[in-house]
């Protein structure tokens, strides 16, 4: 099983943060229930409401990271967390 993510690391000062967009969604309760599963997963996950020809939407993401490289570290941990977490073979 995998290791828990590490907390989202401080970044200096100046630094611009790297982000991960995990989905963008029209429906504010799954954008809810996204956050919840991430965070379960140990992320620092955040929606953010965003205007889309006029109508709300959600942006899922998580971060941030100092680094492309910390954040494509992050990126592959989440994919092999939540497919064991929420993937069901039948």
């Amino acid at each position: 099983m995998a290791s828990a993510p590490p907390a989202s690391p401080r970044l200096p000062p100046g630094a611009k943060p790297y982000n991960i967009l995990i989905e963008a969604l029209m429906d504010k309760s799954a954008a809810d229930e996204m956050v919840s599963r991430l965070k379960s997963l140990g992320y620092n996950a955040q929606e953010m409401k965003v205007e889309v020809n006029g109508q709300p939407g959600y942006r899922v993401r998580i971060g941030p990271y100092p680094s492309a490289e910390e954040a494509t570290a992050a990126q592959n941990r989440l994919h092999e967390q939540y497919k064991q977490a929420y993937t069901t073979s039948h």
